[in-house]
């Protein structure tokens, strides 16, 4: 049960009790190990691109990426601005 806590929230306090918890991304072959501290910082520093390019709090950011750190990195900067995260399969290609 969520108890009224956003993602965000949750993010927030796992990153003051836990920030060097280990996240493992596994997709096909290949693996990657990314602590909280560091999936922070990766968010903050995208976070700022899209900033710069103008997206604003309630703005819509499709996400189209296998199960990878970079699909995690994209929903921490989405959280951190305020968007809206618009997920896409990563299989689907131009005819879907």
């Amino acid at each position: 049960m969520h108890q009224g806590r956003t993602l965000g929230d949750r993010i927030a306090s796992a990153l003051q009790t836990t920030p060097h918890s280990w996240a493992v991304f596994q997709s096909g072959d290949r693996s990657t190990r990314f602590d909280l501290a560091g999936l922070n910082v990766s968010g903050t520093r995208l976070a700022g691109g899209l900033q710069a390019l103008g997206l604003r709090r309630g703005d819509v950011l499709a996400v189209q990426v296998p199960n990878r750190i970079e699909c995690a990195v994209a929903y921490v900067a989405a959280i951190k601005l305020g968007l809206v995260i618009m997920p896409i399969v990563h299989i689907y290609g131009a005819a879907e």
